[in-house]
């Protein structure tokens, strides 16, 4: 090959590579300006964003809020504390009373019943009817996944140095959030190429005859909750890394972490039940971890779906959640780590 025409080969393929920077970063630059956007005009009763923060969105604190039924025009009020949870105020820590800290989404905080209905909050009562004076804090915030209870729990430990901590794991926990706008950065965390990953998805839609198809290497939801369970998913990889961090950060400080497998109320609970392959997978890797696990499922096997779960819904209504809170009861009378006691001294 000719000196000058392999300097002008490279010459164009430095410029073509050039230009395909210049413009993936334009187009990165568009995005992020849409989602600031779209974070400026948000306005919601129920999440409030927080777009530099890895959790993406909160509870507002101190919030009057309605929980709204997806198949009726039917509300649920609700009650946030000072910290943005639907829970009781939670001052400082009482020496000799334990405190188990319930990480969770809309299952945990208990979307669709009334305040105090929700299992964490039906577990302390059940707690204390046992003679056992313990804080069961429910810190479960509609529409997390597993990823943004783990950067929760980074912040929750310091502050409420809770003696165990609990996830209430369910089968759309690997899936991202969908309740708010979603940040570049978490959209396209698997893509080299944000503008290619659109382009492609465009190309598939419009002439592959794929009108539902997505791009594999974007970070988007799907109903298909088992999917994302494969072996390859990165999905699960997620979940799966978020989990050993919560092992990690409560193993250095000393308590137990707890992962109870809720299961789908919205399927039938019988042999056609289409999750068993999530159950299985949490369970295998919280064994992995070394962290102590119980599936639910069999606490509903062989019955009606429909008895718990709210109707309007699909919710587990407050019936199931009294059933939750008993096993979490036995579970924190067994595996609860004595408190000292306050010291007295004989006058």
């Amino acid at each position: 090959m000719k000196k000058g025409l392999k300097a002008s080969i490279t010459l164009t393929l430095v410029a073509t590579t050039i230009s395909f920077v210049s413009v993936e970063l334009v187009y990165r630059a568009v995005l992020k300006a849409r989602y600031r956007a779209q974070v400026a005009a948000f306005t919601s009763e129920t999440w409030q964003l927080v777009p530099d923060s890895p959790l993406i969105f909160r509870l507002p604190a101190s919030h009057d809020g309605r929980a709204r039924m997806l198949s009726a025009d039917e509300y649920v009020p609700y009650r946030t504390n000072a910290d943005g949870f639907r829970d009781a105020p939670r001052g400082a820590k009482r020496q000799g009373v334990p405190r188990v800290l319930v990480l969770g989404d809309s299952y945990t905080f208990g979307w669709g019943i009334v305040d105090g209905e929700a299992y964490p909050q039906r577990a302390e009562a059940l707690l204390r009817e046992r003679g056992l004076d313990a804080e069961v804090i429910n810190a479960g915030v509609p529409g997390y996944n597993t990823e943004q209870e783990s950067f929760l729990l980074d912040e929750l430990m310091p502050k409420y140095r809770p003696d165990m901590v609990v996830v209430g794991y369910v089968m759309n926990d690997a899936e991202p959030q969908m309740n708010v706008p979603q940040p570049p950065a978490i959209t396209y965390r698997y893509a080299l190429s944000w503008m290619w990953e659109d382009a492609r998805e465009l190309v598939m839609q419009r002439l592959g005859g794929l009108p539902m198809w997505s791009s594999p290497n974007k970070a988007q939801p799907s109903y298909d909750y088992a999917q994302g369970f494969s072996a390859e998913s990165r999905k699960w990889r997620e979940s799966k890394a978020a989990l050993s961090r919560m092992s990690v950060a409560c193993r250095r400080s000393g308590m137990p972490l707890l992962v109870m497998i809720l299961p789908d109320f919205t399927q039938w609970f019988d042999a056609n039940y289409p999750d068993t392959v999530i159950h299985r997978a949490v369970m295998n890797w919280s064994r992995a971890l070394g962290v102590e696990a119980m599936d639910l499922m069999p606490l509903f096997q062989g019955q009606d779906h429909r008895l718990f779960m709210i109707l309007a819904d699909g919710h587990p209504n407050a019936r199931a959640h009294e059933m939750i809170a008993g096993i979490l009861r036995d579970w924190v009378v067994a595996d609860l780590p004595p408190v000292p006691s306050v010291a007295t001294t004989a006058p």
